[in-house]
């Protein structure tokens, strides 16, 4: 099941921007507009290596300039591509395009447009982000798994035909197939092999979409939320990696950040840096699928806070904020799907309300596709909510 929630429009854009930061979400009253602040913007270096190399372990053939051009012909290469093209094939003609007519009818607007979509628990589930919020110019992504970096070409080309390769495979196959990664297979699959991090599946996922990856920088926060550079071997609060891409027919450069970090109370609520980064777009819209049900613990209650206050439409199924955090007065939520309990080990996280609130005659619209946990063995939800 899906739900989509938005917040009630009588806050205004500049009630939006004025309640960023950890601000209570029962506060009685509004305050004025936030003064415009002008932060630096961060450049990312122009370099054609990285397109390069997703292209390689995407299957996907390169340009005629590119030093993986002579692998191409190597066999195991192309089991790999004819792999992925079997892959996305499933994702391009199946998931894919119910989700981008779903998101049409009932997520679009040029409200959101020029939002930035930021995906709390999202790892690098590059996918459904650009699925679900096409148009944004900024994705902001976030996960434990360490960023990673981009192997040089001599480890890819001693080693990538036989270990990496695979790797990739596997890894994306979960995302792919049931529409979320699994962290300990995940960790397994990536951690200490030919890549460090998850950089090189997030790559992947942008080329298979026909994107061009311009360039790729590692990162990290200063105390004002302003993105920096990150040295490679430095292990500060924050590590990150930004990726600018360009999609077909189009001038505009788009930018993806994935952030490594804790969003559980005990660390999140002293990260003034990413408090200060997600207090700088004037529009965000927000994400939350098959997040372990992380959002409806206690000790989550800061990111919680963070998104309500912040985002101008969220969409996310069951395992996202709990149902009562959205106040009507607040928001409009429309529901989409099937609830009854969540699946599996989940179970005992059953949401009365909710229940009650798909209950409703008419109340829940179809879900034409499945997401979340379940993977076509339970019925899905999605709920949108919007401001």
């Amino acid at each position: 099941m899906v739900f989509v929630i938005t917040r009630r429009r009588a806050l205004g854009l500049a009630g939006l921007v004025a309640l960023g930061g950890l601000a209570g979400c029962s506060s009685p009253s509004v305050p004025g507009p936030a003064p415009a602040v002008v932060r630096p913007v961060f450049t990312v270096a122009p370099d054609p290596y990285p397109d390069d190399a997703a292209r390689f372990l995407a299957g996907m053939p390169g340009r005629a300039e590119s030093p993986f051009k002579k692998f191409e012909d190597e066999k195991q290469w192309q089991a790999h591509a004819a792999s992925f093209d079997a892959a996305f094939d499933r994702w391009n003609n199946g998931r894919r395009p119910r989700i981008a007519a779903f998101q049409r009818t009932e997520l679009a607007g040029p409200d959101l447009a020029s939002a930035t979509a930021f995906y709390p628990f999202g790892g690098p589930d590059v996918v459904h982000a650009m699925t679900f919020y096409p148009d944004s110019p900024e994705y902001i992504l976030v996960g434990l798994e360490p960023p990673g970096s981009l192997p040089k070409f001599g480890q890819l080309s001693e080693t990538g035909l036989e270990t990496q390769l695979p790797h990739v495979r596997r890894t994306l196959s979960d995302v792919l197939g049931k529409s979320f990664f699994i962290t300990r297979q995940m960790d397994l699959q990536l951690r200490g092999q030919v890549t460090d991090g998850l950089l090189p599946i997030m790559l992947v996922q942008l080329v298979r979409t026909q994107a061009k990856i311009l360039g790729v920088a590692p990162v990290t926060l200063n105390e004002a939320g302003d993105v920096v550079a990150r040295e490679p071997n430095a292990t500060p609060a924050n590590p990150g990696v930004a990726i600018d891409f360009q999609l077909p027919g189009q001038t505009a450069t788009r930018r993806l950040y994935y952030f490594s970090l804790n969003l559980a109370d005990a660390k999140f609520k002293a990260n003034t840096s990413f408090h200060n980064l997600l207090a700088r777009p004037a529009r965000v819209v927000s994400m939350f699928k098959s997040t372990s049900y992380m959002p409806h613990r206690k000790d989550f209650s800061k990111i919680r806070e963070l998104v309500l206050n912040r985002s101008l439409a969220i969409v996310q199924d069951d395992s996202g904020i709990p149902f009562h955090d959205y106040a009507a007065a607040r928001w409009d939520v429309s529901l989409y799907g099937s609830y009854s309990k969540p699946y599996g080990s989940f179970s005992y996280l059953v949401q009365p309300d909710l229940q009650q609130a798909y209950h409703e005659p008419n109340r829940a619209k179809p879900l034409p596709f499945n997401i979340g946990y379940g993977y076509n063995r339970a019925p899905s939800n999605l709920l949108i909510a919007r401001r």
